[in-house]
């Protein structure tokens, strides 16, 4: 008799504890699935934050250029873009804004010659990260050009044949020469003429 009642008592004792278990053990379940759901959640976020970078080359300077998609969740705080050098173990925050129709932003601080890698934080308004986008690799190296195929050489002209020469011209004969003209003979020395004789003088006038 002392041992039915004993089994009776643990069997109702064990009923008694097993309530409260079983109702801890389901608590359980839905916090795991809750858990779950808000991962997925933050995934499909994730996934569906479109991230495009690209390097734009200037003649003084070099800036990446990037544009997102918009976050559509009530709770949005904040777009954050961050860019990470492989020689940097952190990223650095380079843009940030709590406009959530601002879906592009410029980053003038890279340097050429670098390999960066850029992706968008969305935080929510209390900082919590809410979304990460896609990575996006970005390079200013500078490409170098395929050189040019070099045009194909010319033929060579044609050498042009000189010209003949010429014969030379028949010799002229000389005119003879004209005989030289006789110089005019020389006049004889004529005689001087004689001296005339002295007129004699008039006679004077009588006073009229």
């Amino acid at each position: 008799m002392r041992t039915n009642t004993r089994l009776l008592a643990v069997t109702v004792l064990a009923g008694i504890l097993a309530v409260p278990l079983g109702a801890a053990a389901e608590t359980a379940a839905h916090e795991h699935t809750d858990k779950r759901q808000m991962h997925s959640e933050q995934a499909k976020s994730a996934r569906g934050q479109r991230l495009d970078c690209r390097a734009m080359p200037q003649r003084d300077r070099t800036t990446v250029g990037c544009k997102w998609t918009a976050e559509k969740r009530p709770d949005f705080g904040a777009y954050r873009l961050m860019r990470q050098e492989r020689s940097q173990r952190q990223a650095q925050v380079v843009f940030e804004t709590r406009d959530r129709n601002r879906l592009h932003a410029i980053d003038e601080g890279v340097q050429r010659e670098r390999d960066y890698v850029y992706f968008l934080e969305v935080r929510d308004i209390h900082g919590g990260v809410i979304g990460v986008s896609n990575p996006v690799r970005v390079s200013t190296r500078t490409r170098s050009e395929p050189a040019a195929a070099p045009l194909p050489a010319r033929p060579p002209l044609p050498e042009t044949p000189e010209p003949p020469a010429l014969p030379a011209a028949p010799k002229v004969p000389g005119a003879p020469g004209v005989p030289a003209t006789p110089g005019a003979p020389e006049l004889p020395n004529l005689p001087e003429p004689p001296s005339l004789p002295a007129l004699p003088a008039l006679p004077s006038l009588p006073g009229l």
